[in-house]
């Protein structure tokens, strides 16, 4: 008399079905939106994917694991090779 028999459980699994999709696209763009942000650290990385040397030594030199003579004085040679 008023509609489909089953209607309104019909329009429930649609609008659980619509929750769900807006969902999953909220999580891919929010995964999306992460995955973009490039550090320094990677913007400094060639076009083969693997950082230089003195890239390398600028990181190990940043992370403290070397002293700034240490550092200067690899560069030079690794300048002169």
């Amino acid at each position: 008399m008023y509609g489909m028999p089953g209607g309104g459980l019909f329009m429930i699994f649609v609008w659980i079905l619509l929750i769900a999709a807006l969902g999953f696209a909220l999580y891919g763009f929010i995964n999306w939106l992460g995955k973009n942000k490039v550090s320094v650290v990677e913007r400094q990385v060639t076009h083969t994917g693997e950082s230089t040397p003195v890239q390398i030594l600028k990181e190990r030199f940043a992370k403290g694991e070397i002293t700034q003579e240490q550092y200067l004085e690899m560069k030079k040679t690794l300048e002169e090779s």
